[in-house]
């Protein structure tokens, strides 16, 4: 919805991006419903390895997102699971953070909250608009 022959490829990878951070939000908006306030956030994957989408989320999703310095998450994953299997560690949350190492984060930058909080409100709007239209 609103693109124009004047948009151009970046135009739509930027609308993917903020398309993917609107459904985050809306995930997140179903846990608040449900008693869970979730403020910070953990970014692996290829979204992870782009500033401008790590940012996008960050911003709007009101997160702290931090990265894992480990690329390969999977292979932490297992190595967790076979940690706390072995008796290294009693639990799952104690092996994840000795053995969970990262390289930065980010922290929502308030100046844009007001831009974000309109463009999802507009989300939203056509997000039910369009899922009451297809379940016609």
């Amino acid at each position: 919805l609103g693109m124009e022959l004047m948009n151009d490829k970046y135009d739509l990878a930027r609308a993917l991006m903020e398309g993917v951070a609107f459904e985050t939000r809306m995930v997140l908006e179903e846990f608040e419903k449900f008693g869970t306030k979730i403020t910070s956030l953990k970014m692996v994957g290829g979204a992870a390895k782009s500033e401008v989408w790590s940012r996008i989320t960050c911003d709007n999703c009101g997160c702290e997102i931090s990265f894992p310095a480990e690329a390969d998450t999977c292979c932490v994953g297992a190595a967790i699971l076979a940690a706390v299997g072995c008796g290294i560690y009693p639990d799952y949350k104690t092996a994840g953070d000795n053995m969970i190492k990262y390289r930065g984060r980010l922290i929502p930058d308030k100046g844009v909250e007001t831009f974000y909080n309109d463009k999802y409100d507009k989300y939203r709007q056509g997000h039910f608009l369009l899922r009451a239209f297809f379940e016609k």
